[in-house]
């Protein structure tokens, strides 16, 4: 039987694939934020528009992606 020699891997081999990994998570950091500030805009855009074409008496005011309902609700029809 011949000897076989284990594979030794270099510093270069870690190193590039420390580099993918970390990319990777970046990446998804990226995209992720990016999804939620999407999703927030989506939200803003929905209650302007309930509210312009609901003509509801309460108003909404959105600052900094956040909606805060103002004013008193409207009253329940009898």
């Amino acid at each position: 039987m011949k000897n076989r020699v284990h594979q030794v891997k270099s510093s270069r081999y870690y190193l590039f694939w420390g580099i993918c990994t970390v990319a990777v998570v970046v990446g998804q950091l990226y995209v992720g934020l990016g999804y939620r500030m999407m999703a927030n805009n989506v939200g803003v855009l929905t209650m302007l528009l309930m509210e312009t074409m609901g003509g509801q008496s309460n108003s909404v005011i959105c600052q900094e992606l956040k909606c805060v309902p103002v004013g008193k609700p409207a009253a329940p029809p009898i």
